[in-house]
């Protein structure tokens, strides 16, 4: 199943989909730990792309980016297997990426794709029970070193040959899986420790961060898991790594899933005057910030909408029995709150480069030639949206624009044209730039993001 869909990924990359891995028809016993080896091999080979195919290239004269699809797809999840998932032995993911080579149709190419994945099992330092020879952190200190492997954790793997370029961008780029454009701008922005730090960020696994500001009496964690508070107050981490969060959350309305930077979103608002007697949540996604803002303001009439089909149809179900929280159409929405909205929610949609970790798929776009052309796609979104967003509001009216990007171009310059061109103010605004290192603790951690507060240009400060 991973191969097929890593087949698909091979077929389209750089522009790899946004849909999860489907493992629901794996079944019989055993089923849940299969379906958890084939999350862990997809999620590793989206995460390090970059940095598998370079150490695969040197084993080969043709360019992996030529190679049939299904070859790529069977030595990606191969050499996903023998770096970065330590506890399968290599024999084992070498004989299942060869059979699956041949079950896909490419016999001829058995024998190829056995090759490639030995030499890259050659790469790994092993000890004397086989297993790869791991150091431990900080990660910050191996940094250029050419035979050193970055994990998500901290830890680094010793490998028996310079895979890797000296030169601390190239080697940040192929270590940690990111377009050297990418890193590149990293560099020119924040100087070398900061793209450094930004491009280490990217191998943290994001911790699941229950938001409990609003919670309604004790919040306490299920059997075998913790709750450690964060940085945020109201903000708790959920332990340990991969918890799941369904069960905590199964009975309550009044916490949910959030990360610190989306909680501060609405920190812009602090402050301010403000009792909205509507509110309209443009972009409301899974709601998140929709249930935020109903803590926030509990008299106030909420009308929430996404374009996405499925997204909607979640949003529906999360607020069935809220009755000041209507899920509507954008028509709808534009029809019901013309001229009234005091508050109006636009977490916009956006490049993602402050959640590179949570949408590894972005970083791949961004450093392509056809970055510019999305960028320019979304920002014209962006802008579209403000303007719309002007028409709902009343004379006294109040925006939140919101993004997960680190860029000023979806940020600083969309509020400036905001300001200079469609009739708004600016109040305040705030940045967060990505935080947290591979082997700091999960409370470390947090998305970028950008929010500002504007203010109708007709009407007066409150």
């Amino acid at each position: 199943m991973v191969h097929y869909r890593l087949r698909e990924e091979a077929h389209r990359y750089p522009d790899l989909g946004l849909e999860p891995l489907d493992t629901g028809e794996i079944k019989g016993p055993g089923a849940g730990r299969e379906a958890a080896l084939a999350h862990a091999i997809y999620d590793a080979v989206m995460r390090r792309w970059i940095t598998l195919e370079t150490v695969i290239a040197p084993h080969t004269n043709r360019p992996l980016s030529e190679m049939d699809s299904t070859v790529r797809a069977a030595l990606l999840a191969g050499a996903a297997q023998l770096l970065l998932l330590e506890r399968i032995p290599p024999h084992a993911a070498i004989n299942e990426a060869v059979n699956w080579t041949r079950s896909a149709g490419k016999p001829k190419a058995t024998g190829l794709v056995n090759a490639l994945l030995r030499r890259v099992a050659e790469t790994v330092a092993r000890g004397e029970e086989g297993w790869p020879v791991i150091i431990d952190g900080p990660v910050t200190e191996h940094v250029g070193k050419a035979d050193r492997l970055p994990l998500h954790d901290g830890r680094v793997i010793q490998l028996t040959s310079e895979v890797f370029s000296t030169e601390t961008l190239a080697w940040l780029g192929q270590a940690t899986g990111n377009p050297r454009w990418l890193v590149e701008r990293w560099h020119a922005r924040f100087g070398e420790q900061g793209a450094i730090k930004q491009a280490l960020h990217t191998l943290v696994h994001p911790p699941v961060v229950i938001n409990h500001t609003h919670a309604e009496g004790k919040v306490d964690p299920p059997e075998g898991q913790t709750l450690t508070p964060g940085e945020r107050a109201g903000l708790s981490v959920l332990g340990p790594h991969g918890a799941s969060p369904r069960t905590i959350l199964r009975d309550r309305k009044d916490i949910w899933v959030q990360d610190a930077t989306s909680a501060g979103a609405l920190d812009v608002l602090q402050g301010i005057e403000i009792r909205p007697d509507l509110i309209v949540d443009l972009c409301a996604g899974l709601g998140t910030k929709t249930r935020q803002l109903r803590a926030m303001f509990p008299e106030a009439t909420i009308l929430a909408c996404d374009t996405n089909d499925a997204r909607a149809k979640g949003l529906r179900r999360v607020f069935a029995k809220d009755e000041r929280t209507q899920v509507l159409d954008i028509e709808d929405v534009r029809y019901e709150a013309a001229g009234k909205a005091d508050l109006l929610l636009l977490d916009v949609p956006c490049g993602n480069s402050g959640v590179l970790p949570r949408r590894p798929e972005a970083r791949y776009r961004l450093g392509t030639e056809k970055a510019g052309e999305q960028l320019e796609r979304l920002t014209s979104i962006q802008r579209d949206l403000l303007a719309q967003s002007r028409a709902m509001l009343a004379p006294s009216g109040y925006v939140v624009y919101a993004t997960c990007s680190m860029d000023e171009e979806e940020n600083q310059q969309i509020v400036g044209w905001a300001c200079a061109s469609a009739g708004f103010k600016l109040v305040k605004d705030a940045s967060a730039l990505p935080a947290g290192l591979p082997g700091e603790p999960p409370t470390a951690y947090h998305d970028g993001g950008y929010a500002a507060l504007l203010l109708t240009g007709a009407a007066k400060s409150r």
